[in-house]
């Protein structure tokens, strides 16, 4: 594995999903139509075979598919969930990074002040906080690979952004 290494993600459907998280009737819905339970620990995320649920708040998540799948799956939310909630299609509003390799955990120390050592941040953590000058998602993969989730507007910036904390390691 090389010191660190960026790529652009591919293209995910995103769904940001909210919902009342004292309703069981909404958790299991949301299993039943996802095929993943959502996460109710601050700070995790949970990967299915077809759907990886990030925690975003007590009663928000973000939910990643497949790049089209998005649409059947919103429909098939409001068919199957009834109560407070709200499924929105929020796919084209954010790009995705993979940031890997053995200095990864460095580039990200200088991008934000949040603590992204191994001992605190494991696999399927995932956290919202300052990267840079913007806002991001960032995720840690059981792959040891890391997720980081921008604003479609602020890509390029994300991305000189990154290419400027790697330069010394690459």
């Amino acid at each position: 594995m090389s010191d660190v290494e960026l790529r652009e993600g591919e293209a995910l459907g995103l769904l940001n999903l909210r919902g009342d998280a004292q309703d069981a009737a909404f958790f299991k819905g949301v299993a039943d139509v996802l095929g993943v339970a959502l996460p109710v620990a601050p700070l995790q995320c949970v990967r299915g075979e077809a759907a990886v649920a990030y925690w975003l708040g007590p009663d928000e998540w973000l939910v990643a598919v497949a790049s089209g799948a998005e649409t059947g799956l919103e429909e098939r939310l409001r068919e199957v969930l009834v109560g407070r909630f709200a499924v929105t299609d929020t796919s084209g509003g954010y790009a995705r990074f993979e940031l890997g390799g053995t200095r990864a955990e460095e580039v990200l120390r200088k991008s934000s002040s949040y603590d992204f050592h191994p001992s605190v941040f494991q696999p399927n953590r995932c956290v919202q906080t300052v990267f840079g000058k913007t806002h991001a998602l960032i995720c840690l993969r059981p792959d040891r690979r890391w997720e980081i989730f921008v604003r479609a507007s602020y890509a390029e910036y994300a991305r000189r952004w990154l290419a400027a904390a790697m330069r010394e390691y690459a």
